[in-house]
C-alpha cells in the first residue's frame, strides 16, 4: 500500500491482509496518513524469514524446471513498478513461454505474479470465441506458488484478482489448462517423494503422470514413486512421504526403541526406523 498524487494504490497482499485482519489493514493504511503518529512496527521475524527463504527456494526450483524443459523464460527487470509493468506487456506480446515476476496492474491494485505461464489456443477447440485472446491464438494463466499443503482462501482470491488483471490485457479469463499440475506442484513441497496415490488425490492420472514424465516436469524414484525434476529426496523426506502419504506408522527412533525395527545405512550415517504393526518398507526407500 502507497500513497502517490493523492491516490492510494492497493497490493493483493493488502487484500488478503484485510480478509485476515481489517485491523492490521487499517493500522497500514494509519501509518502512511499518520506517519508521526504511528507506532513503531515489529521487528522481523526469524522464522517468518526462514519461510520466505524456504518459499524464494521453491520458486526457484519451479523456475529452474521450466528452463530445463527448454522453454523460453523472461524474468521482469525494471528501475519502477512502470518499467515492470511495461516489461511484462512487452514479454506477453512477444509470446515468451514463461514469465517470471511478472507486474499487472488494474488500478488501484497491482501485484507480481510468480509465473505467467502461456496457454497456445487449439484449432479443433469446440468453442475458439470463448478464449480468443488480443494477443494472438494465445494467452496466458497465473502460476503462484505457495508453501502450503493446502489450498488457502487467500491465495484463491490472489488469483482470481490476477485473472480479472489478465482479462483486461488479454481480452480472456484464463482457462487454466495446466490447472491440476499447478495445483500438484504448488502442495508438492521440496525434497519429498510423490506416490502415484497421493498424485491421484489431484486428479493426476496414470496417464497424466506419464506426460509430466514425458515433459521432464517429475522423475521416477521407484514404482509409483516420483520426485520433482532436479530435486533430490534424502531419506527424511522419504520418510516424511511414508508418513503422511501411505498412512504408515514408521517412526524415527534410536537402537534401544521398542517395536519391530527396520535399520538403513545411508554413506556414515545411520538411521534407525520403527513400526509397532510390523509395517514393511516400500522397495523404493
Amino acid at each position: 500500500m502507497y500513497k502517490q498524487h493523492g491516490q492510494f494504490h492497493f497490493s493483493l497482499s493488502d487484500l488478503t491482509r484485510y480478509m485476515e485482519s481489517p485491523f492490521a489493514s487499517w493500522m497500514d493504511r494509519f501509518s502512511i496518513e499518520h506517519l508521526d503518529q504511528a507506532p513503531e512496527k515489529d521487528s522481523a521475524d526469524a522464522l517468518m524469514s526462514s519461510l520466505a527463504q524456504k518459499g524464494y527456494e521453491h520458486e526457484d526450483a519451479l523456475e529452474a524446471a521450466f528452463v530445463g524443459q527448454c522453454l523460453n523464460v523472461v524474468k521482469i527487470e525494471g528501475e519502477s513498478s512502470d518499467d515492470k509493468h511495461i516489461n511484462t506487456l512487452t514479454a506477453m506480446h512477444q509470446s515468451v513461454d514463461v514469465i517470471v515476476q511478472a507486474r499487472l496492474e488494474l488500478p488501484p491494485f497491482g501485484g507480481y505474479a510468480d509465473f505467467l505461464v502461456k496457454v497456445t489456443h487449439e484449432a479443433e477447440s469446440s468453442s475458439p470465441s470463448k478464449n480468443k485472446s488480443s494477443l494472438g491464438d494465445w494467452h496466458y494463466e497465473v502460476w503462484d506458488t505457495k508453501l502450503a499443503n493446502k489450498l488457502k482462501p487467500t491465495s484463491v482470491i490472489q488469483l482470481c484478482c490476477y485473472a480479472q488483471m489478465l482479462e483486461a490485457i488479454q481480452g480472456c479469463l484464463p482457462v487454466l489448462k495446466h490447472k491440476k499440475l499447478m495445483s500438484l506442484l504448488e502442495c508438492w513441497p521440496l525434497g519429498l517423494a510423490a506416490t502415484s496415490a497421493w498424485m491421484k488425490t489431484f486428479g493426476v492420472t496414470t496417464q497424466l503422470t506419464q506426460r509430466y514424465l514425458q515433459s521432464g516436469w517429475v522423475a521416477p524414484l521407484g514404482h509409483d514413486v516420483y520426485k520433482k525434476a532436479k530435486d533430490a529426496v534424502k531419506w527424511y523426506g522419504a520418510l516424511a512421504s511414508i508418513q503422511q502419504q501411505l498412512a504408515s506408522s514408521v517412526h524415527l527412533g534410536g537402537p534401544t526403541a521398542h517395536g519391530s525395527a527396520h535399520y538403513i545405512r545411508i554413506v556414515k550415517e545411520r538411521v534407525f526406523l520403527f513400526s509397532l504393526l510390523q509395517k514393511k518398507l516400500p522397495q523404493w526407500f
